[in-house]
C-alpha cells in the first residue's frame, strides 16, 4: 500500500481505509480508558499481562494533572501563570477543575480558586521581593487585614476579603490607598501572586496554610477515580462506524504540534503578544520577525531569535515554508524526521526534496519546514 500503487489510488490512504473496516479497532485520534476499549475488542485477554491487567493507557486530563506537577518542579518550584494556562489549554482543561483536584499539591491565587491568598512566616515576611513601605497604610488598617485573612482560614478569597473590609469601588478606604488587589500584592505579612503558579511544597516554609490547605502527595490512583462529572469538559460520547450505536467514552487528542523540532525556522505571528527586546525589535524593524527552535515542549520552546535567545509559547509562532536550495526538515507523512534539500517544486504545493544520495522525493510544502542547525543559527 505504498505511494503511486494502485490500492492508494483506488482507495485513498490505508491510515483512513482501517478507519472504516468495522472489523478493526483502530481509533488514532482517541485515548480510551482500558475498561471501556475492551468491551470492542475480540481478543482482549491476549492483552493480560500475566497478573489480571489489561494495557493501560493514560487520561489525558490525568496526565496534564501529572505534566502540570512536572512544569513547576523542573522549574524550580513555580511558574507563570500565563505558561501555566497555555498548557491547560492543550486538553482544553477549565482552571477551576484543575484547582479542585491539585488542591493539595499546587498554590495559584487564582479567581476560581478556594484559597487565593495565606499570611506569611517571619521567613516569608523576609522574603517579599517588593514590600509595601510601612507608612503607607495605618497600623490598624494593616492589622485587620491580616486578621481578616486569618479568620477566612481556608476560603481566603479576594472578593470575599473586599466585603469583609468594605474595601469596594466607592469606598474611602480605595480612594485613599488604592485597589486592595494591589495592597495584597505589596503587603509583606500577605502571600498573594496571581502573576505564578507554585508547587505548595515550594513555599512551605515561607506561609502558614490554613487548616486542611497543607501540602499533600499527588495520588494518580484517586486521580483515576474522579466521578464521570469532573471529566465532562473532556470527555464526550460519539458515534462508531460499525461498532453499533453510541462508542465508548473517548478523549480527543490535541493536535500535536509535529513542526516544533530544533533547527525548525520559524516566524512570530503579527497578533502574538511575545514580549521581545528591544535590540530584536530594531534588529527586524519592519522585516518579519524570524527565528530558529533551540529546543521545545507540548506548548513552550525556546528560540534562538536576532542574536538572543527567547522563551515563548509555540502558539505564537508558525513554521517557515522553505525556498529552493534551503535545507529542510520533514515534520510529518511517510517521510517524517527526514532530512534533506528542497531542490525544485512540483506544482504550487509540493516541492521536490533530496533526502540522501540519490533519493528524490515529491513531498507537500505541509510536510516541509525550512531548517537550520540550531546551535550556530
Amino acid at each position: 500500500w505504498t505511494e503511486r500503487c494502485a490500492r492508494l489510488i483506488a482507495h485513498g490512504k490505508l491510515r483512513m481505509v482501517l478507519t472504516r473496516i468495522p472489523e478493526i479497532f483502530f481509533e488514532p485520534r482517541f485515548v480510551f480508558l482500558t475498561s471501556e476499549a475492551n468491551a470492542y475488542l475480540q481478543d482482549a485477554e491476549d492483552f493480560d499481562d500475566g497478573e489480571g491487567v489489561g494495557p493501560i493507557v493514560q487520561d489525558p486530563y490525568v496526565q496534564l494533572l501529572g505534566d502540570l506537577q512536572k512544569l513547576l518542579a523542573d522549574t524550580g518550584g513555580s511558574e507563570d501563570a500565563e505558561t501555566v494556562t497555555a498548557l491547560l489549554r492543550v486538553v482544553e482543561a477549565n482552571p477551576k477543575d484543575v484547582l479542585q483536584h491539585l488542591r493539595g499539591q499546587i498554590f495559584w491565587s487564582h479567581g476560581e480558586a478556594q484559597l487565593e491568598m495565606v499570611l506569611r512566616t517571619r521567613v516569608g515576611q523576609a522574603q517579599h521581593p517588593d514590600p509595601l513601605p510601612e507608612v503607607y497604610l495605618p497600623p490598624e488598617i494593616r492589622e485587620r487585614i491580616v486578621r481578616e485573612i486569618k479568620a477566612l482560614g481556608p476560603k481566603a478569597k479576594l472578593e470575599a476579603l473586599v466585603g469583609r473590609l468594605g474595601w469596594n469601588r466607592t469606598s474611602e478606604l480605595k480612594k485613599r490607598y488604592g485597589p486592595l488587589r494591589d495592597i495584597l500584592l505589596k503587603l509583606s505579612e500577605v502571600f498573594y501572586d496571581p502573576s505564578r503558579v507554585y508547587l505548595k511544597t515550594a513555599i512551605n516554609n515561607i506561609v502558614e496554610w490554613p487548616s486542611g490547605c497543607e501540602p499533600q502527595p499527588f495520588d494518580i490512583g484517586k486521580a483515576f477515580q474522579l466521578p464521570e462529572e469532573d471529566h465532562k469538559h473532556y470527555a464526550k460520547k460519539r458515534k462508531t462506524k460499525g461498532m453499533g450505536g453510541e462508542g465508548p467514552l473517548a478523549i480527543p487528542l490535541a493536535d500535536t504540534v509535529s513542526w516544533a523540532k530544533p533547527g525548525v525556522c520559524v516566524g512570530v505571528k503579527k497578533e502574538s503578544q511575545v514580549k521581545l527586546p528591544p535590540e530584536v525589535l530594531e534588529h527586524f524593524k519592519d522585516a518579519a520577525i524570524v527565528g530558529v527552535l533551540v529546543n521545545a515542549t507540548s506548548f513552550r520552546c525556546t528560540l534562538r531569535i536576532g542574536g538572543t535567545t527567547q522563551e515563548v509559547l509555540l502558539e505564537d509562532l508558525m513554521p517557515l515554508s522553505p525556498e529552493v536550495n534551503e535545507n529542510v526538515l520533514v515534520v510529518r507523512g511517510q517521510f517524517e524526521g527526514s532530512m534533506g534539500q528542497l531542490v525544485g517544486k512540483a506544482g504550487p504545493s509540493q516541492g521536490v526534496v533530496q533526502i540522501a544520495g540519490m533519493n528524490f522525493q515529491t513531498i507537500s510544502f505541509s510536510c516541509l519546514a525550512a531548517h537550520k542547525d540550531p546551535s550556530s543559527a
